[in-house]
């Protein structure tokens, strides 16, 4: 799905989108050492790796997986997608999409 299908869904579940949150993000890289210089550039812009696969899946590829905080309304998704499509592809990663919680009504961080 793309961002605004995703940010529409959010949405119509009454998800207050301007709220920061997990978001986490699926990326995937044919070779390994590709995938750990990508890992060391995205850290740098706060991202946390979730999961590392070692291994490759069926398709001949590692899965990573990485979160941030982030607001999910439409603007803020996009830059941060743009982000991390602009630095997979520099180290020949393919960026799969995110997804996230729903926060609905009166939130308040402490």
């Amino acid at each position: 799905m793309g961002n605004r299908q995703v940010v529409d869904s959010l949405e119509e579940s009454g998800d207050q989108s301007d709220i920061p949150r997990k978001v986490e993000h699926w990326l995937y890289f044919e070779n390994s050492k590709m995938m750990k210089r990508f890992i060391k550039a995205v850290k740098k812009k706060g991202f946390s790796i979730e999961e590392e696969s070692n291994q490759m899946d069926g398709e001949g590829k590692y899965i990573l997986s990485l979160s941030r905080m982030d607001a999910v309304d439409f603007d803020s998704i996009n830059e941060v997608t743009d982000l991390l499509v602009e630095i997979s592809e520099k180290y020949e990663g393919e960026y799969d999409g995110w997804e996230t919680v729903v926060i609905e009504g009166e939130f308040t961080l402490e």
